[in-house]
């Protein structure tokens, strides 16, 4: 303690300048909060909320991404809803919370939508010229695919969890072919409906495998591998 001229007694500077050393010893930097607490910070946040998070500091970032996909997964369904005035622009509309949120994305004007997979938009030129164009519109991660030998419709692809990896399926906008590509193919492989007056009716994709239902009630099984084949799923009637 020192006593100043005032008659105050005092703090000296080597004492004050110990103080706020220990001070901020005792004090943590937010860049320096544990993982684990961020992940469990990140996971209930909404995706406004998250998006913002990614931006604090690297290791926000790194803890957010890591839990993206579960943050992702819990989102309630958004609307994707063209901009009018904008060809660069995607609003996404929640239905739940009734807010809109608008994105900005590379220019999809000559592009029409032919699908949505595993959060991917896909996108196919109107004229048939370019790549197949799938973006993520929360990560901005693209994909893109070769161009398929016709106008397509229902497309998705096989492996949420791997979509680099992954092969893509769809159906012609005529519904009268179902398409598949794969990674180690070089060209795009076409069924035709495996039986007469029939046309395909939609696609899903479930842990892996490939069903495919046609206008008379039946689903059919895609096996994906190196002998691709289209059989019969057999459906147990109650």
């Amino acid at each position: 303690m020192t006593k100043r001229k005032d008659g105050v007694a005092g703090i000296d500077d080597g004492a004050l300048k110990k103080r706020i050393t220990i001070e901020k010893s005792d004090g943590r930097p937010w860049s320096e909060l544990p993982m684990d607490l961020l992940g469990d910070i990140s996971r209930k946040l909404n995706l406004v909320d998250h998006l913002a998070f990614c931006g604090v500091c690297r290791s926000w970032r790194m803890s957010a991404l890591a839990s993206e996909s579960d943050v992702i997964a819990s989102q309630p369904p958004l609307v994707v809803l063209p901009s009018i005035s904008a060809d660069n622009v995607l609003s996404l509309y929640n239905i739940f919370e009734e807010n809109t949120y608008q994105i900005e994305l590379p220019t999809f004007a000559s592009k029409d939508c032919c699908g949505l997979s595993s959060g991917y938009l896909v996108f196919q030129d109107r004229k048939g010229q370019d790549e197949l164009w799938l973006i993520n519109p929360i990560t901005r991660h693209e994909l893109k695919f070769p161009t398929p030998p016709t106008n397509i419709s229902h497309a998705t692809i096989t492996s949420p969890t791997t979509p680099s990896d992954s092969s893509f399926v769809a159906l012609s906008k005529d519904f009268v072919h179902f398409l598949f590509y794969r990674p180690s193919d070089d060209k795009w492989t076409i069924y035709k409906t495996p039986e007469l007056k029939c046309f395909y009716a939609d696609i899903i994709v479930f842990k892996g495998q490939v069903y495919v239902l046609t206008c008379n009630g039946k689903i059919w099984n895609l096996r994906i591998q190196s002998d691709a084949s289209l059989t019969l799923f057999a459906v147990c009637r109650p």
